[in-house]
């Protein structure tokens, strides 16, 4: 007998589960004692909208339940969770399941409790959607709900500061709506006299000691069921006297670079507002409310650049926000970037002019005390520029070059280094240089302004671990021969010919290393292969000078032509025989270099397997669902990548097709073709749009349904490819799919029925032939016919899809039938 109960009992929430899942089958609150217990565990998802914690509407992938409680007319729904035990997410609405009016959408507090009072003026339904925060987030709860026969007041809450008689504040409460009552009682929980209200009116409390906890309520006289509660309302400490900007304190700046004796230290944001009569700044993070505000300083600036510093934070606070000002109280103007960095630096000042900062905790969401400071420079800084000069061509060692571009406001400059060299000075901008150093020999560079040396600069450290590779320079080709293999690096290469063309999956700028082959007085095939390589390589082949090349072939990732690395680069080209090619070898980004390893394979050139080549040349193709077969055999590789396939190697073939209705699926199937990719394209060949069709790495046969995305009458293009390894055989065949397409040249034409099990029947004048073929293009029934009706016997074929071909008054007539 437990047994059977068990099952019963998980029978039971079962059903509940699947009872509520959607909003015309929620569960109805009525019926159900508060509070209950629910689960979204085994649910689905159909409610695709939440709230996240920024109010923003959400795709949702979350199980969901729903539930739903009728409200009268002038009555008050209160409802929430008591308790979970996972991350939820709730919608609110009243009307009906295609009739909503959204009343709350929210993530956090999960614990909230939504209020709705029915003042629509008839009843309403109430739905409460219960949801979770992403895909894996379901699990239990328990709901709370009441409805009264009222509706509540609602009133706004204000702590009103009474700071200048005392640590003291007052309450304020703005009842803006009676709700159902005639009469209201405010009171709070300080023992304060009660204060009645037969409209609606401002009403005070208080004094109170600061940091004293208040709540206020204000009862509906005529009925004790609606009472409205306030938060908790207090002030912890009287405003500092610099709360807002009128009221700032001066912030004097040190001279020099770092804090200096002029710092604040202590401040504390305990008890500050929000600046309500300034304009908010352009952080988003500012969210002030009473008790954490900002704080406001003055800073009449001594120079036209000047540095501003938070530190030593303490308390609940993790990082401070400012922003600066210029102008004065009641209208400022934000000058520079605010943000919550620590020191900042503000230029294009006015020297002499004051402006403001503001301070305050990062969102407004904790206490706690930091310092401050500010300081600058009474001269100016020089400016310069840093080079590492190579010096390999005499031994394994480099100099460092300085372009003093600007003396700032010094009349002179000393530059010296940190290895000893002898200093420099200069009197004008120019260059000088020191060294030579050995290979990785950090090397820091400083520029002391000679009257002022307040005004030193210091350069990062410069250094040279290796010399570059001989071949890292355009200018510097290693020449290449058949059969060879190169090894080499491009970790200390440096960016050559940064402004030549790229292509062929091959993108941005990168350090590289150069090759360049030259004909052998015939053509040939030429396989530059770098899967040996220790990095994710790239490579192009150019011709031309420098600084005038043209890209011819370039691979990114080989693929399948690297087994093992399909990251490294396989570059297929044909040479001319006499024309110079360029090889720059390269890596995916900068940060990607390394060791390197190249074969020069040379072949014979095989002309391309079909003629089709490019998108101008495509082969046109027919729609009644015949086989063509083709080869992309030693076919022209593309310098464009398609959408699915953007750093392979692209060896294509080009097809074509006028659309005979807005149904046409497009099939292919591998022969000897390994690896089978595959897009279709709208536009033309000058501007071609992908239709986001476009299928990579298929192994076996791939169906394209372009069902709804195509326009009668309008053509489109389809591009077959692999890489040179994997080149081969594939058949296509695009078929119209719509079952009732006309033909105007047909009189009379009608073929049923369809589906079919065994006879089907045509009618049409003149025919004289019938054929059949399934979808692999194989013909399974041909019939002669001197009639305007015949009769084809499909009962034999398999269930399946079939092409009838019909033949009348020497026009063709295609239509798709289904075998049952």
């Amino acid at each position: 007998m437990k047994k059977i109960y068990l099952l019963l009992f998980f029978v039971f929430v079962a059903f509940q589960v699947k009872a509520q899942e959607t909003c015309d089958t929620a569960i109805d609150l009525g019926s159900m004692t508060s509070p209950m217990d629910g689960t979204t565990v085994g649910a689905t998802d159909d409610n695709l909208i939440s709230c996240f914690n920024s109010g923003l509407d959400n795709t949702n992938l979350a199980p969901d339940l729903y539930y739903s409680i009728l409200v009268p007319a002038g009555s008050t729904i209160t409802i929430g969770q008591t308790v979970n035990d996972f991350d939820s997410t709730v919608v609110a609405f009243y009307g009906d399941c295609t009739n909503r009016t959204q009343i709350i959408c929210f993530d956090d507090s999960d614990y909230t409790q939504v209020v709705w009072a029915n003042d629509t003026g008839s009843d309403q339904t109430f739905y409460w959607i219960q949801d979770g925060y992403s895909a894996t987030s379901s699990g239990t709860f328990t709901l709370a709900w009441s409805v009264i026969a009222c509706t509540n007041a609602t009133a706004e809450f204000h702590v009103i500061s009474d700071c200048a008689n005392g640590e003291q504040f007052m309450i304020g409460v703005d009842v803006t709506s009676l709700g159902s009552a005639t009469s209201v009682t405010v009171g709070d929980d300080q023992g304060s006299a009660s204060q009645s209200l037969s409209a609606t009116g401002t009403v005070q409390f208080g004094p109170f000691p600061n940091n004293t906890p208040v709540i206020v309520t204000i009862s509906n006289d005529q009925d004790s069921n609606c009472i409205l509660t306030s938060p908790v309302l207090n002030q912890t400490a009287c405003p500092p006297v610099n709360d807002d900007a009128a009221g700032a304190i001066l912030l004097t700046l040190d001279l020099g670079t770092a804090c200096g004796p002029n710092q604040i230290t202590g401040i504390s944001n305990d008890g500050t507002t929000g600046s309500d009569s300034e304009i908010d700044p352009s952080c988003t993070d500012y969210n002030p409310s009473v008790g954490n505000g900002d704080l406001w300083y003055y800073i009449v600036a001594p120079a036209s650049t000047i540095t501003t510093n938070i530190s030593n934070i303490q308390g609940d606070i993790f990082s401070v926000s400012t922003a600066l000002y210029s102008g004065t109280p009641g209208n400022l103007t934000e000058v520079g970037t605010c943000s919550n960095a620590g020191t900042k630096t503000y230029t294009g000042l006015t020297v002499g002019d004051t402006y403001y900062l503001r301070a305050w905790d990062y969102n407004n969401d904790g206490i706690g005390t930091w310092s401050l400071c500010g300081y600058y420079l009474d001269c100016e800084n020089s400016a310069a520029t840093y080079s590492v000069v190579s010096d390999c061509a005499n031994a394994p060692q480099f100099f460092v070059s300085v372009d003093v571009t600007s003396l700032g406001s010094a009349s002179s400059v000393t530059v010296t280094d940190d290895q000893g060299s002898a200093p420099q000075t200069i009197s004008a901008a120019g260059q000088v240089q020191f060294g030579p150093f050995q290979n990785n020999t950090p090397v820091v560079i400083t520029i002391a302004n000679d009257q002022n040396p307040a005004c030193t600069i210091t350069s990062g450290t410069l250094n040279q671990l290796e010399c570059p590779p001989l071949n890292d320079n355009f200018a510097d080709a290693i020449p290449l021969s058949c059969g060879v293999t190169v090894t080499g690096s491009t970790a200390q290469a440096t960016i050559d010919e940064a402004s030549a063309p790229v292509g062929f999956g091959v993108t941005g700028t990168s350090r590289n290393v150069w090759y360049s082959y030259t004909g052998s007085g015939s053509p040939e095939t030429i396989d530059l292969v770098l899967c040996a390589s220790s990095y994710d390589t790239a490579a192009l082949v150019y011709t031309g000078t420098s600084g005038n090349l043209s890209v011819v072939a370039g691979n990114d990732d080989g693929g399948d032509a690297c087994p093992t690395a399909n990251t490294r680069s396989y570059v297929t080209f044909t040479s001319d025989g006499v024309s110079t090619y360029y090889i720059d070898l390269r890596g995916y980004t900068d940060f990607s270099n390394g060791a390197y390893s190249m074969d020069v394979i040379c072949g014979a050139v095989n002309p391309p397997a079909v003629a089709n080549q490019v998108c101008t040349t495509a082969l046109d193709v027919p729609t009644d669902g015949t086989v063509v077969d083709s080869d992309n055999s030693y076919g022209d590789i593309s310098p464009i990548q398609p959408t699915c396939d953007t750093f392979g190697s692209i060896q294509d073939v080009w097809f074509s097709f006028v659309a005979p209705s807005d149904s046409v699926t497009c099939t292919m199937t591998n022969g000897t073709m390994t690896s089978l990719n595959f897009a279709v394209y709208s536009g033309d060949c000058s501007a071609l749009v992908p239709m986001g069709f476009c299928y990579q790495n298929q192994a076996t046969e791939s169906v394209a349904d372009l069902a709804g995305d195509l326009t009668p009458g309008n053509t489109y293009y389809v591009q077959v490819w692999s890489n040179v390894i994997e080149q081969g055989t594939f058949s296509l065949r695009v078929e119209n799919t719509n079952l009732s397409v006309d033909n105007p040249v047909f009189s009379g034409f009608s073929y049923h029925p369809n589906p079919v099990n065994d006879m089907l029947n045509l009618t049409a004048e003149g025919m004289s032939s019938i054929a059949v073929y399934n979808l692999l293009g194989q013909q399974v029934i041909a019939k002669a016919v001197s009639s305007n009706t015949a009769q084809v016997d499909m009962s034999a074929l398999a269930s399946g899809s079939y092409i009838v071909k019909v033949t009348a008054q020497d026009q063709v007539k295609t239509v798709k039938v289904i075998k049952n």
